[in-house]
């Protein structure tokens, strides 16, 4: 087997692990970015205490600890 044939193999795999994660983000959070529920959630997931309980305040807080990681 070629390195090139390898590295073929894994870049696939890789994609297909990527896609597989997504699906399971949007089934666990959901798809609508305006579903406060969804980004509440989201917050309680990665531990922000306390919770913001506006729309904007949930995204801004859960972006900035996303970048962080």
């Amino acid at each position: 087997m070629k390195a090139k044939d390898a590295d073929w193999g894994y870049k696939d795999a890789r994609q297909e692990f990527n896609d597989a994660m997504a699906q399971e983000f949007n089934y666990i959070y959901g798809t609508d970015l305006e579903d406060i529920n969804s980004w509440k959630n989201l917050c309680k997931a990665l531990r922000i205490i306390p919770i913001p309980q506006g729309l904007e305040e949930c995204q801004d807080v859960s972006t900035l600890v996303c970048s962080l990681n």
